[in-house]
Parts: C-alpha cells; structure tokens; sequence
C-alpha cells in the first residue's frame, strides 16, 4: 500500500457574466506566491464552462488550510461540504485583487482531497495489473 496521506482542499468557484469570460477567455492558468507570506500561494483557472452552463474561474490553495484525513467517513464528509468558508472568502479577495474589473456574478466553495507523499514527489506505478 503506498505511504501516502490524504489531505482537505478548498477551491472557490467565481461565476462570470458573459463579458468577463469573453474578456479572460485566454488567460492563462497561473500560479502566485506571495513575496514575503509563504502561507499565501494560489493557482488558478481561466474561465471554464461547467456543465451547468455557467464560466466559473477557480482559485485554489496550498498548505494554508489543509486538513490531513484520517479515516474514509472524514473523507466522506469532507465531500459533503462546500469546504472552508474562510478559504472562500480569503481566496475570492485574492482573486480579485489580482483580476481588477472582475465583477462577480456569484461565488461559491466545493470541497477537494490531494494526495501527498512523504517526499512530496508523485507515485507513479501500477495499482493493480489493469489499473
């Protein structure tokens, strides 16, 4: 079994209207990493259509909120939620602020789980013969 530990993501989900998914339709994906706060780093995606039809852009986090699972009913749970509302809240300011002119037609936070390693690097093998 591989040594590995399942950790608690946010992300927070930034509906656009129709002209600021026109205006970022080619943004790249980026990563910031804040100067002097190594705590405060997020990625973040270009507007994508979901299937419900709507352009949402994602921001997610590092380390800052993490929750390291323990068993599969917290795993469970975890993806019952809609996340950290901090998180949310602190990321969607970021966002912002790196995106002057956004204007927000709502914004809501969904739960993710990663998986990390002791060494932080990636497992790369076969699970099974056919997986």
């Amino acid at each position: 079994r591989p040594d590995v530990k399942l950790t608690a993501q946010t992300v927070s989900l930034v509906e656009l209207g129709e002209n600021d998914a026109v205006r970022l339709q080619r943004m790249p994906s980026m990563v910031y990493r804040h100067p002097t706060d190594e705590g405060k780093w997020y990625y973040i995606l270009p507007p994508i259509r979901y299937p419900d039809g709507k352009f949402y852009l994602k921001i997610g986090h590092g380390e800052r909120w993490e929750l390291v699972f323990h068993s599969e009913e917290e795993v469970r749970d975890w993806f019952r939620s809609k996340g950290n509302p901090e998180a949310v809240k602190v990321m969607t300011r970021a966002l912002l602020d790196l995106l002057p002119g956004v204007r927000p037609v709502s914004v809501h936070g969904d739960a993710c789980v990663t998986v990390k390693t002791p060494t932080r690097q990636l497992y790369v093998d076969m699970v099974t013969t056919s997986l």
